[in-house]
C-alpha cells in the first residue's frame, strides 16, 4: 500500500505496512496494463493514462486505459481465478486472465479477522493468492519476520471474491474497488484526462 502516496494514516506493523483493523496489512492491487507497450504501467506511470486515452484503438469495443480485476460473488471449490456468469459483479469473465476486459483499474483487499486463524475458505484463498509471497520475490521476510501472501497478477491471478455474508463458513474478506469511470471522471475534472 503507497501509503504516502496515497496520503494515508492509520496503524503500521514493523514493516511500515499499513494495517486494517485486525491486525493485517491490507493488500493493494493496481492493474499492471501496458497497452502501448511501452514497459509503463498504463495506471501507474505518471502520464501513461493520458498517453492511452479513453478511445478504442483495436476495435475490440472497451476503450484502451481498461483495468483487468474481475470481482465476483463466489468462485466455487476451486482456486482458478474464474467465475460464473451468475456470480459476476464486476468486470468481464469471458476473457481470461490477464486479458480481462472493463475490469477494476485496483482493488483494495482486506483479510479480515480470520487472516491468520486455521485454513482460509476456498474464496478467502482466491483473495489471498497463491503461493507467492515476499520470500518467493527475494524480499525475505521483513523486520517483523512475517512472510506476507501476495497474488501473482501478472501471471494472471486477476480475479477477486467480495461475498455479501459470510455466515456458513467465516467468510469475511473486505474487497473495493473503483469502476474506470469513476477514476476516469476524477482524472478528467482534475484536468488528467484526456
Amino acid at each position: 500500500m503507497p501509503v504516502n502516496t496515497l496520503g494515508l494514516t492509520g496503524k503500521f506493523n514493523r514493516d511500515t505496512l499499513l494495517l486494517d483493523p485486525w491486525g493485517n496489512p491490507y493488500r493493494y492491487y493496481v492493474t499492471n496494463v501496458d497497452f502501448d507497450g511501452n514497459a509503463r504501467s498504463d495506471f501507474v506511470w505518471n502520464g501513461e493514462m493520458r498517453n492511452v486515452g479513453l478511445v478504442d484503438t483495436d476495435a475490440d469495443g472497451y476503450i484502451d486505459l481498461d483495468g483487468r480485476y474481475l470481482i465476483c460473488d463466489d468462485n466455487g471449490t476451486t482456486i482458478d481465478d474464474t467465475c460464473t456468469g451468475a456470480a459476476e459483479v464486476f468486470g468481464n469473465f469471458l476473457a481470461g486472465p490477464p486479458d480481462r476486459y472493463a475490469g477494476a483499474p485496483f482493488v483494495l483487499l482486506s483479510m479480515g479477522k480470520n487472516w491468520n486463524e486455521g485454513a482460509p475458505v476456498n474464496d478467502e484463498l482466491e483473495n489471498r493468492g497463491g503461493a507467492l509471497t515476499n520470500t518467493t520475490l527475494g524480499m525475505g521476510l521483513g523486520p517483523s519476520g512475517n512472510e506476507y501472501f501476495l497474488k501473482n497478477v501478472v501471471a494472471g491471478e486477476t480475479t477477486f471474491v467480495r461475498r455479501t455474508t459470510g455466515f456458513a463458513d467465516d467468510y469475511d474478506d473486505v474487497v473495493k474497488w473503483v469502476s474506470p469511470n469513476i477514476l476516469f471522471n476524477r482524472m478528467i475534472q482534475a484536468g488528467q484526462l484526456p
